[in-house]
């Protein structure tokens, strides 16, 4: 079953997120690893300041990871037929970098309403000693205050913001999302998720895949201006963002 299963899915909404998955072999995200690295973290878009934000858009490796039927097909299963790509990111933490803080995602989102499901795709193997993904059971269920990050000089640069530490300890124990290479798992958008610095000696890379629904007004055009959506499966009735259809979608440079 590449969908999800009823018990799977109320597993999905008791605890705010899902997995591991099996997207693709470790054998076969060495080449995508090498070409990662090479062609798509070798250079800035134009379109966009950042190496590592909506590479989707003018890379096609990237972009078939986003598109992956096993991810889509689970996100099918909780979001319903109707999906639209808005954003993907590479996380890239080298041997040494600092921890990315406990946080939900809705502080970063410039989406009206805040409707979003990701993946967490795993390039390189991810584990508790290189720094894999840590998540929260249930801390979905609630709006968790955010402050300003109290050490940016030991914390990743564009991690501006972290849930209050009084709140965390309202929370249940965290667990660590160790994923093979090629592993993912889904979270929601209010899910309670961090990684500790990374202290072993190999980096970890990780492609994060953004999806909403197209009842959601999303402006990023406001950062970029050709930016678009992609409808990865399903119709889009509203017409509230500039949406390209998968089938007539073509990642290229901008």
């Amino acid at each position: 079953m590449i969908g999800l299963s009823t018990s799977q899915i109320e597993k999905f909404r008791e605890d705010g997120f899902l997995g591991p998955f099996t997207a693709l072999q470790p054998h076969e995200m060495v080449p995508i690893r090498d070409h990662i690295s090479k062609n798509v973290l070798s250079y800035t878009p134009k379109y966009y300041p950042s190496q590592k934000h909506c590479r989707h858009l003018d890379d096609q490796i990237i972009f078939d990871l986003c598109s992956h039927p096993s991810i889509i097909k689970k996100m099918n299963s909780i979001f319903g037929e109707d999906l639209i790509l808005w954003r993907s990111h590479i996380f890239l933490k080298e041997k040494g970098a600092g921890e990315v803080p406990w946080h939900q995602d809705r502080d970063y989102w410039p989406l009206e309403p805040i409707i979003n499901i990701s993946a967490w795709l795993a390039i390189d193997e991810a584990n508790k000693h290189n720094s894999c993904v840590q998540v929260i059971p249930g801390s979905h269920k609630r709006i968790i205050p955010h402050i300003k990050v109290r050490s940016p000089k030991i914390t990743a640069s564009e991690f501006e913001k972290m849930a209050d530490p009084n709140e965390l300890s309202k929370e249940k124990t965290a667990i660590n999302m160790e994923l093979k290479s090629g592993e993912f798992f889904i979270f929601n958008n209010l899910t309670l998720h961090r990684s500790a610095p990374n202290t072993s000696e190999r980096s970890r890379m990780g492609l994060a895949v953004r999806v909403t629904v197209p009842i959601v007004k999303i402006y990023h055009e406001e950062i970029f201006k050709t930016h678009q959506g992609i409808l990865l499966s399903g119709s889009d009735r509203y017409g509230f963002n500039k949406i390209t259809k998968k089938e007539n979608f073509k990642p290229q440079s901008l």
